[in-house]
């Protein structure tokens, strides 16, 4: 109970890289989460999206895209007009770097699957259900890191990664 008390605090402190002894983790925090630079796509996203929070998400959702060059992005879920714009600008035009499969779920109910793919990102985590579905499949990771927020999540569930959480502000 008490931890939960504290878990602002560690958020803020984690999010801007401190503490985190991870090259990967530390530069997917500092250089995909919180990156403060504009790029090209974001004034059609911000087009799109109906709120400044809802542009920011998106923009969040197209930076991570970008970093691990899927070659295809699965949804589970219902998507935004603004979700589905960053999708299309973060796959548009880049060569594929990896073979690694990323999903984006959006609602508890639409998920069926019953592990993770190798990049997975959880919107809405304001809901309780969305809450429990991502507790439930990241208790069953062997190997891999999670870096949870208030409104997102993203699990990296690859071999090459020990298993670790951050909780970081996205």
């Amino acid at each position: 109970m008490l931890r939960r008390l504290f878990l602002p605090v560690e958020r803020r402190w984690r999010s801007r890289g401190h503490g985190v002894h991870s090259p990967f983790a530390y530069r997917f925090i500092t250089s995909t989460l919180h990156n403060r630079c504009a790029y090209y796509a974001y004034g059609d996203i911000a087009d799109e999206a109906p709120t400044r929070r809802d542009a920011e998400t998106a923009e969040r959702l197209f930076r991570i895209i970008l970093s691990f060059r899927p070659r295809a992005v699965a949804r589970y879920g219902a998507t935004t007009s603004c979700v589905e714009e960053a999708i299309a600008a973060a796959t548009a035009g880049y060569r594929v770097a990896s073979e690694t499969g990323f999903s984006i779920v959006t609602s508890a109910t639409a998920l069926d699957m019953p592990h993770l793919s190798d990049v997975t990102v959880f919107l809405n985590m304001g809901n309780a259900d969305m809450q429990q579905l991502f507790e439930r499949l990241e208790s069953g990771l062997e190997y891999g890191m999670t870096f949870v927020g208030r409104d997102m999540a993203v699990a990296v569930n690859l071999p090459t990664l020990p298993r670790q959480r951050f909780n970081v502000n996205i």
